[in-house]
């Protein structure tokens, strides 16, 4: 499956949607579909958002619930396999950059304090880890700022790192040009740098 697919590509593919989510903007039938692992109970869900204009191409596609990869393949639909190659919920920000499954240095790096998000981006693969909720309880207002500030420059990540958990995975059609406002970014050959000074 690729993300440039519309929805009747992926009724092909993977069949009838387990679940979808209805909006008020929708077509006259719902344009976010959800599968779950065919195999393993509480693994992750592969959801799709489809524009709503015709032919209905997709927005994005995401594993949800990621935190939950754990099988070298999940299942999804009728047809479709997704091997991990060895990553696996446990796979950090750092240990992801460090694989060799993408070039450091054109990976980036995005944090944003105020949601406690940390983003690995390469091309139009998106990969979202978020703070533990009961780290994310500790950090008040001045820490967070500061961290921000930090990021990608000093070592303040290198406890952290650990500390974030991976969220969703997300492939587009086209990689995301505008950065939010309110992040900080570094390449991932910076931020792995970051860690060891």
């Amino acid at each position: 499956m690729t993300p440039e697919q519309n929805l009747m590509d992926v009724a092909r593919l993977l069949g009838t949607p387990q679940y979808w989510m209805i909006e008020e903007s929708d077509a006259p039938f719902p344009l976010y579909w959800g599968y779950d692992d065919r195999h393993s109970r509480g693994g992750p869900s592969l959801e799709i958002s489809f524009d709503k204009k015709p032919p209905h191409a997709m927005n994005w596609f995401q594993l949800e619930h990621a935190d939950y990869i754990a099988d070298e393949v999940h299942s999804f639909g009728q047809r479709l396999a997704v091997a991990m190659d060895g990553f696996v919920a446990e796979t950090r920000a750092s240990e992801l950059l460090q694989s060799g499954v993408w070039e450091p240095r054109a990976a980036t790096v995005q944090y944003n304090a105020e949601i406690d998000m940390l983003l690995v981006t390469f091309g139009r693969v998106e990969v979202a880890y978020m703070l533990e909720e009961t780290e994310a309880e500790k950090l008040d207002k001045a820490r967070r700022a500061a961290m921000q500030a930090a990021f990608g420059q000093t070592a303040v990540f290198a406890e952290m790192d650990a500390r974030f958990i991976l969220n969703s995975i997300y492939s587009r059609p086209a990689p995301v040009d505008a950065e939010p406002p309110n992040v900080s970014v570094c390449s991932g050959e910076q931020y792995l740098m970051s860690l060891l000074a």
